[in-house]
């Protein structure tokens, strides 16, 4: 039996720095770039998964989608070969509903058929029902976990494959391991226990791979695949962690992406990684390989495999799943409060702030970087003074950075939940001008007013802006679909046209999220008119770029009139402009409450 063991050795530390040393003489730095691809729970996370994985909707012959239970990954732990053969995404369901959010991703998919993964006992039969409604559906279900992971590997292996995974299907672990590269090379997976491998193999496989130490899979187990004549080659590390690492060096991964996934379970009385499940499909578009973290930080050898791969780094779940504090960890820079965000592939960092000044580096979208201070100089222009990696420092434009979450209350009715703040217009671009206001002074005064009591409430919350700087509406969109949050919110206030206009209104689209836009926006419109006793000019679908564009739920708030003199009034007054912030935040809070 041949042994693959992670090892450090000082010879791959030293491949590491020159190829770092390489990098940066080209004067870009892009250690870490990353993108958060999370939905307000688990199910919904597996459906923007698919989004990532799928944006053009699904262009095989068959179609097909793979339904698996949210809160229990036994019937999953092999589908990731099944992903790769049907070239499907895996979306979550409970096991007795299927929620809305799913549906509304079978209809964007254009999915025919869904392969429903396990028995009634896991899937019941109401689902199957509400399926087909929408697509065929065919249930691969045995009598056990192990039997299920054959009949999986049927239907996915008619090709008859010379490669197979055994990884042990009690502990789960190792099997998330082994999702990459089954979803990449077409592997099977098989489950087998600590002692014993009782499924049967194809004729056709004439090696096998056992992922994980003997604790995992017992030297027994493969002393009989070996007895059969199997080739057998066994990859572990000392944990889960450093066998993740070992599986993934041994595979060459034709992307440069990869994916990063919570490595622990959920569950502190049962084994459950919902995100990592739903992850095959990404991982067999991107051509990544699934790498595991700890939920608050990770490991040295994580984060020497990460450096090796300069592509993006898909981060699977929200805070609860992989925190911002694994972010800091991978970026090199301790105390992040910000990240670039660029429409072009790189961001210049020069030498002083004012674009004449020497260029020492350029930082690709998505790096993590420390805002140190920001400088405002003539017209329309503020400059951010960074630290980013490596303790460097200088200075970018301050269109280009947005800043992540501060910490909110531990508690509250919006506890766990993040939302995105946009204060609209900024800088050169005043907005409306009336009533003695400028719109982008009044809509910063109420979005800042708003972060204060969202926090209070438990939320994080992530500003577009918090002082007088100009964001495109591109940018502005690009912000809300990285940051991993709940919802989104824009800022403003109105002016008339040839009409006199009068009262509250709120917008929203049906590009994204359509279901969910339009119920953000009657909370926050009905919460707005309550507060602040203006006319109710109701609900209305809009063609606004940063609601269209917005993937997560979204709408724009038009709080009132400047040019309508009672509207005006309370604009200009701090109490209404806090009744105004007050408002958003109990729509938000109604909004959470359905």
């Amino acid at each position: 039996m041949e042994i693959i063991k992670r090892m450090t050795l000082w010879m791959s530390v030293v491949a590491i720095v020159f190829g770092l040393t390489v990098y940066f003489s080209e004067s870009t730095y892009a250690e870490f770039n990353y993108e958060r691809v999370a939905g307000q729970n688990r199910v919904d996370t597996s459906v923007e998964i698919s989004k990532a994985a799928f944006p053009d909707g699904i262009d095989s012959s068959e179609k097909a989608v793979i339904i698996a239970r949210a809160d229990n990954p036994a019937d999953a732990l092999a589908s990731a070969s099944l992903a790769s053969a049907k070239d499907a995404p895996i979306l979550l369901t409970s096991s007795s509903i299927l929620s809305a959010s799913v549906k509304d991703e079978l209809q964007r998919l254009g999915a025919e058929k869904a392969y429903v993964l396990g028995g009634p006992v896991a899937i019941e039969n109401s689902v199957i029902s509400d399926l087909e409604d929408h697509v065929s559906v065919e249930r691969i279900a045995g009598d056990n976990r192990f039997a299920t992971a054959e009949k999986i590997n049927r239907i996915s292996s008619g090709n008859d494959p010379e490669k197979a995974i055994i990884v042990n299907g009690i502990t789960v672990a190792d099997a998330l391991s082994a999702s990459g590269v089954s979803s990449n090379f077409d592997y099977p997976v098989y489950l087998a226990q600590q002692d014993r491998f009782q499924s049967d193999l194809p004729d056709s496989v004439n090696e096998v791979y056992l992922f994980g130490g003997e604790v995992a899979i017992a030297d027994n187990v493969a002393s009989d695949l070996e007895s059969k004549g199997l080739r057998v080659t066994r990859i572990a590390g000392d944990d889960r962690f450093e066998t993740n690492v070992a599986v993934n060096q041994a595979f060459d991964f034709s992307g440069d992406k990869s994916i990063l996934v919570r490595g622990t379970s959920t569950s502190s009385d049962h084994e459950d990684y919902p995100d990592a499940v739903a992850s095959a499909g990404l991982s067999h578009k991107m051509n990544a390989p699934v790498v595991l973290t700890l939920p608050d930080r990770t490991t040295s050898s994580t984060s020497s495999y990460l450096e090796t791969r300069r592509g993006t780094t898909f981060i699977l779940g929200g805070e609860v799943a992989v925190s911002s504090s694994v972010l800091h960890q991978l970026s090199g820079v301790d105390n992040a409060n910000a990240k670039v965000i660029t429409s072009g592939s790189t961001l210049n960092v020069r030498s002083s702030s004012n674009s004449s000044s020497s260029i020492q580096d350029k930082l690709e979208h998505g790096t993590l970087i420390e805002i140190l201070d920001t400088i405002s100089s003539s017209g329309s222009d503020s400059w951010h003074h960074i630290r980013y990696s490596g303790g460097k420092t200088g200075y970018i434009h301050g269109s280009y950075a947005h800043f992540l979450p501060k910490s909110s209350a531990s508690s509250g009715p919006l506890a766990g939940r993040t939302i995105v703040i946009d204060a609209g217009h900024g800088a050169h671009d005043a907005g409306g001008i009336g009533g003695g206001m400028r719109e982008k002074d009044v809509v910063i005064d109420i979005s800042l007013r708003a972060e204060d009591v969202l926090r209070e409430a438990g939320a994080s919350v992530i500003m577009i802006r918090r002082d007088d700087i100009f964001l495109s509406l591109r940018q502005r969109a690009s912000v809300a679909n990285l940051s991993g949050a709940d919802a989104f919110l824009s800022v403003h206030t109105n002016m008339s046209g040839p009409t006199q206009g009068k009262g509250t209104e709120t917008f929203w689209h049906d590009k994204y999220s359509a279901r969910e836009s339009e119920r953000l926006a009657h909370a926050i419109q009905n919460a707005t008119v309550q507060k602040m006793g203006t006319r109710n000019r109701g609900v209305k679908s809009g063609n606004f770029h940063v609601i269209r564009e917005t993937k997560i739920p979204s709408a724009l708030l038009e709080v009132g009139f400047k040019d309508y003199e009672p509207d005006a009034e309370k604009l200009r007054q701090a109490s209404y402009r806090q009744k105004s912030a007050e408002a958003i935040r109990d729509g938000f809070i109604e909004y959470y409450r359905r």
